[in-house]
């Protein structure tokens, strides 16, 4: 018989009056400190609870099964557990919560499908209020390749590091390559594969486990973005062999519209032009783990370099990033302050990122927070975007360190969108 991650502990916690917890790390590391800040620490009715992310300023993302009244008891169904049973914390790799930012849920959202079925694992959590911790955005159209079969992929949980086990201190990370559809249904029975997909290898010894379902899979870009492509749902038993573990697959089309529809800054649809290969893929035949190539095959887009802090598009529409050059302690305390300018309404998603070196010695992908700006009318708006302290502080402790604030821009009456970027030296102590 099948043996359901989520439910393996359910039941005990159900004699406690609780909720549902999920799958954490086997075989994995402890996470650095400011390299996941948008994973969520969901604790439920004050005593346990599950992983998630912060998709959007003002909302989480989690299993189905940690949200539904009924989760633990194996009865899918969208009936949720009251906002006010939920807790979140963000931006910390302590279990404990410590030095990250708390916050409250005003709304659980949970699919309508998740009916009697091990599909549609999901939901979203509304937040009393916009985080100051960046978020971290569902991949969306045009990001297909982060989710084949093959892809490595970033599994993050704070559950236990194995089948039974104690919970660790820290956030745990490990590595894990997307399996094929046919792969997961061998080793799963009843996968479902327009709302699941799975990941792990052929040997086991590394996989999700009790403790932290709704944590996220991270896809990463051969330029350095990160994206969550699913969430940790169930799985029989931790780390067996050809057994791989069972993933919301949010990234595809039928999750990633409900979740757009709901949180609609949680998704992020590509750039035209932007290089959406993965940045590693793994072979189960031979084990190896290959990088994307330095360069893609064929034409490529401008260097990023060439982006100017003006563009205008075939219709017209035009837009505009600024900033000044800025003090080290102020975005260290206060974040970063710019201007978006555009020629009638839009929507932009600015991104700030650093050059491949920079990423290595800060232990962090190349884009480091980001923020969504919105103009009902033409005009200029000011927004601040703020990096979690810890990451802050080391990025600040190098004088004249260069950043590249890059800001794609649509026309709210729609359009092609325009990408627009501005270099950023700091200054001062």
């Amino acid at each position: 018989m099948r043996s359901t991650r989520h439910l393996l502990a359910a039941a005990c916690l159900l004699l406690a009056g609780g909720a549902a917890p999920a799958a954490a790390i086997v075989g994995g590391t402890d996470a650095p400190a400011g390299k996941y800040p948008a994973v969520a620490n969901v604790v439920i009715s004050g005593a346990f609870g599950c992983t998630g992310t912060l998709i959007a300023p003002d909302w989480v993302l989690t299993a189905g099964h940690c949200s539904s009244l009924t989760g633990a008891s194996g009865v899918a169904t969208p009936a949720a557990f009251p906002p006010a049973s939920f807790s979140v914390v963000v931006g910390t790799t302590a279990r404990s919560g410590a030095r990250g930012e708390q916050l409250d849920v005003d709304r659980v959202v949970v699919p309508p499908d998740y009916l009697l079925t091990v599909g549609y694992d999901t939901s979203l959590l509304h937040l009393t209020r916009s985080a100051r911790t960046a978020p971290t955005p569902v991949a969306g159209v045009g990001f297909e390749p982060l989710w084949r079969a093959g892809v490595l992929t970033e599994v993050v949980g704070f559950g236990v590091t194995s089948e039974g086990g104690e919970p660790p201190a820290t956030l745990q990370q490990v590595r894990l390559p997307i399996v094929t559809d046919a792969g997961c249904a061998a080793g799963n029975g009843g996968f479902e594969p327009r709302t699941q997909l799975c990941a792990g290898y052929p040997e086991g010894g590394r996989d999700a486990c009790q403790g932290d379902s709704g944590g996220p899979m991270f896809s990463r870009t051969a330029a350095g973005g990160l994206y969550v492509v699913g969430t940790t749902s169930y799985g029989d038993g931790c780390a067996k062999a050809n057994a791989p573990g069972v993933y919301a697959r949010v990234a595809d089309r039928t999750l990633r519209e409900f979740i757009r529809a709901t949180a609609p800054k949680g998704v992020a649809d590509a750039p035209a032009g932007a290089d959406t290969r993965p940045a590693e893929t793994y072979d189960p035949a031979t084990g190896a783990v290959t990088p994307a190539p330095t360069r893609a095959p064929g034409p490529t887009k401008p260097a990023t370099a060439a982006i100017a802090p003006i563009a205008t598009t075939a219709a017209g529409f035009t837009t505009a990033v600024t900033t000044q050059r800025t003090r080290r302690s102020t975005l260290r305390t206060r974040g970063l302050r710019f201007g978006l300018r555009c020629s009638a309404g839009c929507t932009g998603r600015v991104v700030l990122r650093v050059d491949a070196a920079t990423a290595r010695r800060l232990g962090s992908p190349r884009a480091l927070g980001a923020v969504a700006v919105r103009r009902p009318a033409a005009g200029r708006s000011t927004a601040t975007l703020r990096l979690p302290r810890p990451l802050a502080r080391r990025l600040t402790a190098r004088r004249g360190a260069r950043l590249r604030l890059e800001a794609t821009v649509r026309p709210s009456a729609g359009g092609t969108a325009a990408v627009v970027a501005r270099t950023v030296t700091l200054t001062g102590r």
